[in-house]
């Protein structure tokens, strides 16, 4: 019962932030989705404020199921041309290479504040990776193995800073986006003069209203909505047996393998066996991805209407300071990066990428649906490959790092990494421009 209470006060939420922004033009005007508005409202009304709103805390959990399936409907029937897998290429050294930069700076800017704040975790500034990069969840899987070590402050530092990192992803994000909008930096979008009435809110007229879907095979057999959710399911499925599979006749590592992931995984394997035997015309791309679009709404209202508004007064000043000045180090280093290393679409991906790498996987999209409603760039697809290819690295810092950082010389250590990393990356990304400019 708990279950549909809370499916019934999201969708009231969602509902009420739709109303809200329908009546109020200027949250049209800078793009501010309704889910973003309701997941604001249900914060309010919610336990952590005003306590009217009785969901249940399991709330809480639900982004990190749906954050599966929507990067599941992403790789799922995808084009993977040629066109595509040089945006995917490009996406991930840019993503690896900023990733290596939030490691090292993170560490510095931590390294500096532990001068004047004593008692804080040793190099706690490493959070950068898993707040801003991955969320509340990889920041307290990371935290655990901190309180192992001796050092329980980690867990308050990383949940306060995964809401920062989520609230300014979204607030620095969307003056961004505006940003390029006006500039006439966006593929898909004109600018804000140029746009008719109906793209920011009522109802379309009836020659631009589209379906949301084709129906494939007989609805006598199955619902055609249902029939495509399967086929995602099954992605997923895929993934978690690899997983468990792995990790009991192989190495123990495969457990480490992160479940946002698992989708990603039997996607890649599925979607082309499925092209191989000709089973791919059972799939509506169009279907899928309106899934998607569905369960983000959703995320969005779950993952906002929880952020831990709880504060730990003992660091927050340190806290701010390192917040701001990280956002200060890494947005130039988003936008810059991807105008000069992505040849095509670089706005589309720089905002993906900024929200994905700074708020979560969710926020990119949120972005993302800014500036590409109908998803037509390759960004979405490229998010959904990079988080593929870079898994190892990313997982293996999530329980790599925290030991680095309590033992000895691990400022050091850590350093070297994020440096490498950074280097690396940007100069494959500078090779691989400097191809593409050739062709």
């Amino acid at each position: 019962m708990k279950l549909i209470l809370d499916f019934m006060y999201l969708s009231l939420f969602l509902l009420l932030g739709w109303f809200i922004r329908e009546k109020v033009t200027i949250l049209q005007k800078v793009f501010i989705p309704s889910s973003v508005i309701g997941g604001l409202l249900l914060l309010i009304m919610g336990p952590q404020i005003l306590n009217v709103v009785p969901i249940s805390e399991g709330v809480s959990k639900y982004p990190s199921f749906l954050i599966i399936i929507i990067l599941t409907c992403l790789v799922f029937g995808a084009d993977l041309n040629v066109k595509r897998a040089r945006s995917y290429a490009d996406y991930t050294f840019v993503g690896a290479a900023t990733y290596g930069a939030q490691l090292f700076f993170g560490v510095l800017v931590g390294l500096l504040l532990s001068k004047i704040w004593k008692g804080l975790p040793p190099n706690w500034g490493l959070v950068s990776i898993y707040s801003f990069f991955a969320g509340h969840g990889a920041a307290g899987s990371a935290a655990q193995l901190f309180i192992e070590g001796g050092y329980p402050d980690f867990m308050g530092i990383a949940m306060i800073t995964s809401t920062i990192g989520l609230v300014s992803a979204l607030s620095i994000g969307m003056p961004i986006v505006n940003w390029g909008i006006r500039k006439g930096y966006t593929e898909y979008v004109d600018k804000p003069e140029k746009l008719p009435a109906d793209y920011f809110g009522g109802v379309k007229p009836v020659e631009k209203q589209v379906p949301i879907g084709r129906v494939k095979t007989s609805t006598a057999g199955i619902n055609p909505i249902a029939l495509q959710m399967a086929f995602i399911a099954l992605c997923i499925m895929l993934g978690y047996a690899i997983r468990e599979l792995g990790a009991t006749y192989i190495t123990e590592g495969f457990s480490k393998v992160n479940d946002i992931v698992l989708g990603i995984i039997g996607a890649i394997i599925i979607w082309p066996l499925m092209v191989k035997t000709g089973a791919d015309q059972y799939v509506d791309k169009t279907t899928v991805t309106n899934i998607s679009g569905f369960a983000l709404e959703y995320l969005i209202v779950a993952a906002v209407g929880t952020i831990n508004s709880a504060a730990m007064v003992s660091y927050i000043v340190p806290i701010i300071i390192y917040c701001v000045v990280m956002f200060a180090i890494l947005t130039p280093l988003y936008i810059f990066g991807c105008k000069f290393f992505c040849k095509d679409e670089w706005f589309e991906k720089m905002v993906n990428m900024f929200g994905q790498c700074t708020g979560n996987a969710a926020t990119g999209m949120t972005l993302l649906r800014c500036v590409d409603s109908k998803g037509q760039s390759a960004s979405g697809d490229s998010s959904g490959m990079f988080l593929f290819f870079f898994m190892p690295i990313w997982v293996g810092m999530i329980t790599l790092g925290p030991a680095l950082a309590m033992g000895e010389n691990g400022a050091i250590k850590l350093l070297g990494i994020g440096l490498g990393i950074m280097l690396v990356f940007y100069t494959i990304a500078f090779i691989f421009r400097r191809s593409a400019d050739r062709k």
